[in-house]
């Protein structure tokens, strides 16, 4: 699964702050995107294909976080 993160979220050194995955107080869990969805396909290559049908505005330093499964 991987989260678009904005740019305001992301630390110098490139890591994401915490609050980037906080849930706001109307919602009930955490917005991902599923790259499984896109069998057959490598991570980057799901990713781009999200890029192309995400609706949300993609900042040009925006990044988006990969959280694995536990």
């Amino acid at each position: 699964m991987v989260r678009y993160i904005k740019p305001s979220l992301i630390r110098k050194v490139g890591t994401v702050d915490g609050h980037a995955f906080v849930l706001r107080m109307d919602d009930s869990g955490v917005s991902v995107n599923w790259l499984e969805y896109f069998s057959g396909l490598n991570s980057l290559e799901s990713i781009d294909r999200i890029r192309k049908l995400i609706r949300l505005e993609l900042r040009k330093n925006g990044r988006f976080a990969k959280i694995e499964r536990g």
